[in-house]
């Protein structure tokens, strides 16, 4: 993709030349323009990649991509936190019978520690290390 960039030692082609060796780069600017999109349709995809923690915002227009590989612990914690806040529709849809943990009546909806935590760390996803 000619917007997303791997930044290189000596700058060249990089997208940021004070970035590790290997990262990979989005510049919303440069997205934009060889999409040839505005800038506010990339930010719509950036949104929910930065949600579900696929990218993090590295400074204005600029994200880092980590990729999909974390993507199967971030929904399964997601599908927890919905199971806890939601308790009697998980229990009602058979969520439990498919293995998904659904909390006690009366336990606290999301668990802070986990919900703190970055991507992966729950997954030991060492991909982002």
């Amino acid at each position: 993709h000619a917007y997303a960039a791997a930044a290189t030692a000596d700058g060249k082609r990089a997208a940021d030349a004070s970035a590790v060796d290997g990262v990979l780069l989005i510049e919303i600017d440069l997205a934009a323009r060889d999409l040839g999109v505005e800038r506010r349709r990339i930010y719509d995809i950036i949104n929910i990649l930065e949600a579900i923690r696929v990218v993090t915002r590295v400074r204005k227009n600029t994200y880092t991509w980590h990729g999909l590989a974390a993507l199967p612990g971030v929904f399964a914690r997601m599908q927890r936190e919905a199971a806890a806040v939601w308790r009697e529709d998980a229990v009602r849809n058979g969520l439990p019978r498919m293995g998904v943990p659904v909390p006690p009546e009366g336990a606290p909806a999301v668990d802070e520690e986990a919900a703190a935590a970055p991507a992966g760390d729950e997954d030991n996803d060492s991909s982002r290390k």
